[in-house]
This record gives structure tokens, C-alpha cells and sequence, in this order.
């Protein structure tokens, strides 16, 4: 019996980060370990899916507090890294600080994972539109892909 909660617009987006979707259970890809995941400005244990759900929920929790924006608040990026380059925890961590603060997101909450099968991350953060800079240039729910450089995070 599943534990915690199963719906919510971060859920579905934490659950494959995390590889914690069925589609990923059925074709047999293995979870991301726990030291391939992460939070930014928002303190949960990771160590099993039920603790996962109970983050997504606390993401959308506190989504939904949001007096400006209505929408989706879900923010999905994925940064690609150089060819056979595989970035250490604190290079990924490193990295989802620059880009948050980047884009005058440093306060928001973030989940981030590292897919080391497809040479790049995950990374959630939430509602663009809490932002410190009160601006977001966001459309809709299209995840953004960027490709990282070796210098971010070293």
C-alpha cells in the first residue's frame, strides 16, 4: 500500500526525477540514490518514496500560497553536461544555486536529481513566480534544457 500523498502538481515531476514513476519501476531503471538527490531551501529526508511524496506535497502546498500566480507552478529543467562528464553531488547542487540565482529564484524551493543513464539533471524548483525579483518570463509548463559547462559548479 502506497503511503503519502499521490497527487498534486509536483508529484508526478518528483516521482520521475526520482525514477519513483511506474514507467521507470516497469523498464526496470533503477532509483536515484540518495546521494544523487536533492533540496534546495526546503529540508526533507529523501531516503524512500513515501518521504519523496510528502516533499512533492509540501511543494505544492506552498504553490498554492501564491497570490500572483495561478497556474502551473511546476519549473522543470534539465541540464545537460558535456559528454562523458559525470558531475559530483556538489557540482549539481552547485549549479542549481547558479542557475536559481540566475534567474532571481535564490529563495524558492527546489528538488534536483542526477540521472547518471542519460548525462543530466533534474532539477524542480518551485513557483517562478515567488521569486525575490517578483518577474518570470515562464509560459506555460515546457521544460527548459540547458546544457552546463564544466566551469559551472567547479
Amino acid at each position: 500500500m502506497k503511503k503519502g500523498p499521490t497527487k498534486g502538481v509536483f508529484v508526478e515531476p518528483i516521482q520521475y526525477a526520482a525514477r519513483d514513476d511506474k514507467d521507470s519501476k516497469a523498464k526496470g531503471i533503477q532509483l536515484i540514490p540518495v546521494e544523487g538527490m536533492g533540496c534546495i531551501n526546503i529540508d526533507f529526508d529523501l531516503d524512500t518514496e513515501e518521504e519523496r511524496r510528502w516533499l512533492a506535497e509540501a511543494m505544492t502546498v506552498r504553490s498554492r500560497e501564491s497570490t500572483r500566480f495561478k497556474g502551473n507552478p511546476v519549473y522543470h529543467v534539465s541540464i545537460s553536461w558535456p559528454e562523458g562528464e559525470h558531475p559530483s553531488r556538489d557540482q549539481c547542487e552547485k549549479t542549481a544555486h547558479h542557475f536559481m540565482k540566475g534567474l532571481g529564484m535564490e529563495e524558492n524551493e527546489a528538488f534536483w536529481a542526477i540521472h547518471r543513464d542519460t548525462d543530466h539533471d533534474h532539477f524542480l524548483p518551485s513557483d517562478p513566480q515567488q521569486s525575490s525579483s517578483g518577474e518570470s518570463d515562464r509560459h506555460g509548463a515546457a521544460p527548459i534544457r540547458l546544457r552546463a559547462t564544466s566551469s559551472i559548479g567547479a
